[in-house]
Parts: structure tokens; C-alpha cells; sequence
């Protein structure tokens, strides 16, 4: 009797362990839960400031979850500029100009001011300062020139000039009213791009189109995309410098991005398949789920709820997955 009392005790015992075991094993591996996320790109109105023969963008992609504090944060802008061609008669088109963060050293700013570092770290710098933040808490930042120069008020940046816009894009992108939600258990990365070029001529005026494309990447995969585009509008004529011929340039119209005109954009000749901004964002919505080397891929013509040529956007959408970080 003892025997067998002993061998019952010890089964019971054993199946107590088993359990105790797959319940330590469950928690130690649990289901991760999906979380929400907010996508947001967003353009300064540099486009309506002419400086040394052009015009600037600024842009921010920006990620926030669900409680408003913001996961990730990237900068960029660009300048382009008209330039006169050799004979110094009309002006020379350019497909493309390379942005402040493709420029790196390039660009220039540690060698003209004596910064601490080159526009892109510094960016960088700021944008890690933002994580974790609200959009209350990024408003009441104290961006005046004393507070910001010498690094005080985030280590590594030191931009008076650029902080207070960079402030301003993170105000707009939380109350933008077309941004991207989605879902997802993975550690997020973004990617911003930025593709502007000048065309035009002296005698019918220039124009400066920007293309901003905005891709958050996790688990591998795209998980949220967002496209906008803008244009400048510039009147242009040909003055003397030191003997030499000098284009002046001035603003003739700016009406902000096209996602930001919405159904005023074009309204005059309404697009079958769709206002702009709701074909640019079905464009965008077909690179979710693909990989970033699938994206080179992606079709410019074809997709569902699409009919506006793409082919600039898809090159902006590839090059922010590729920047992806």
C-alpha cells in the first residue's frame, strides 16, 4: 500500500512539473500583440521663397504610434536652381539635384561655418531627439537661436536656422488630415526621398516639381507608403552682372502640395479614376507587403485606382526604401 501511494505521489508530482514547465514556456514566448502606427509626409512652402536663382523644399516623414509619441523621425531638403546654359540666352533643364542628406560632406556646411558636423548627422541628431515624444511635447520646445546653438538644446545639433522648421513640419504632420495608418509586431524603419527638377524657359517661365515619397519598412517588408508632389511656379528674365548675363528669378505661383489642395487640385478637369491624391496614395499602397529589392518591380501602369504616370513616383518610392533606417 505504501508502494503504491508513493508512485501515485510521485506521477502527480511529475505532472505538476510538466505543467509548471509549459505555463514557464508560454510566457516566456508570447504572441507579440499588433500595434498601431501613424504615417505621415509632410513639405514646408520653401518652394514660395526664391534664393540664389531657385527655391528650397524641406521635407519630414514621420511615425507615431498610438498613444501620439513619435517612433521615428527623417529630414530632408533640397535646393534646385535654374541655371542659364552656355550662351548664356535661355535656361538649362535638370531631371534631378541631389538633397542635402545625398550630399553628405558634399554639401558643405562644416567647411563654411565650422559647424560641430554636416547637415545630414545633424538632422540625424534631431530626429533621435523626437522619439518618444508628443506632439504637445515637440510644441513646446524652446527653439529660439540661444537655445539651440552649442548643442543645448539636443546634443549635435546646433541648426538655430533649421530647428524652428524642423519643429514646424512635426506640428504639420501631426494634424495633416492624410496620413496612413497600419499595424504591425515588428521594429519599424522609414525612408524618406526627395526628387525635384527645373524646366521651363526665360521667355514662357520656369517650374520647379518636387516628388516626396515617404516607405516605413518592418519585418522585411513594406508596411505603410505615402507619396506628395508639389510645384513652384517662376518668372524669369535675364539682367547683367559684372558684364556678364545674370538670371533674376520671382516667384509667379505657388498653391501648396497637391495633397494639400486636394479636390481644388486640377478641380477644372476632374481625373476619371480620381482626384490626385487618392490615385498617388492607391500607387503607394501597391508596394505594401513587398520587399525593398521587389520594389524595383512594382508596375507604373496598371495598378487599381491608378491612371497618373508614375514613373517618377515609383523611382521616389524605391529610393526611400532604400533609405530605410
Amino acid at each position: 500500500m505504501k508502494k503504491i501511494l508513493s508512485l501515485v505521489l510521485l506521477f502527480a508530482l511529475v505532472a505538476l512539473m510538466l505543467v509548471g514547465c509549459g505555463n514557464k514556456n508560454n510566457n516566456d514566448d508570447p504572441t507579440p500583440e499588433a500595434k498601431t502606427y501613424t504615417l505621415s509626409v509632410v513639405v514646408d512652402e520653401g518652394l514660395k521663397t526664391v534664393s540664389r536663382g531657385g527655391a528650397s523644399a524641406l521635407a519630414l516623414a514621420l511615425v507615431y504610434d498610438a498613444d501620439g509619441k513619435i517612433v521615428a523621425a527623417r529630414f530632408d531638403e533640397v535646393q534646385p536652381k535654374f541655371a542659364l546654359n552656355e550662351d548664356g540666352t535661355d535656361i538649362v533643364a535638370t531631371a534631378r539635384f541631389d538633397t542635402k542628406r545625398e550630399l553628405g560632406e558634399a554639401y558643405g556646411m562644416v567647411a563654411y561655418g565650422g559647424a560641430i558636423a554636416e547637415w545630414d548627422k545633424q538632422a540625424e541628431a534631431f530626429e533621435a531627439f523626437l522619439v518618444g515624444k508628443t506632439a504637445a511635447e515637440v510644441a513646446a520646445l524652446d527653439v529660439s537661436e540661444d537655445n539651440v546653438k552649442d548643442g543645448k538644446l539636443v546634443a549635435g545639433c546646433t541648426m538655430y536656422q533649421s530647428v524652428p522648421a524642423f519643429k514646424a513640419l512635426v506640428a504639420k504632420a501631426f494634424a495633416y488630415g492624410r496620413n496612413v495608418t497600419f499595424t504591425t509586431t515588428e521594429t519599424i524603419t522609414l525612408g524618406l526621398a526627395i526628387d525635384a527638377a527645373v524646366s521651363g524657359s526665360v521667355e514662357k517661365g520656369g517650374k520647379i516639381a518636387v516628388d516626396v515619397a515617404a516607405v516605413a519598412v518592418a519585418g522585411g517588408k513594406v508596411v505603410a507608403s505615402m507619396l506628395d508632389s508639389a510645384e513652384g511656379k517662376y518668372t524669369l528674365t535675364i539682367g547683367d552682372k559684372n558684364g556678364a548675363p545674370a538670371l533674376e528669378v520671382a516667384l509667379s505661383e505657388y498653391k501648396g502640395t497637391k495633397n494639400e489642395q486636394g479636390d481644388a487640385y486640377d478641380a477644372w478637369q476632374p481625373m476619371a479614376a480620381g482626384r490626385w491624391y487618392a490615385q498617388a496614395q492607391a500607387y503607394a499602397n501597391s508596394t505594401v507587403g513587398k520587399t525593398v529589392a521587389e520594389l524595383n518591380d512594382i508596375a507604373t501602369e496598371g495598378v487599381a485606382g491608378c491612371t497618373i504616370y508614375t514613373g517618377g513616383y515609383k523611382a521616389a518610392l524605391v529610393r526611400a526604401a532604400g533609405n530605410a533606417r
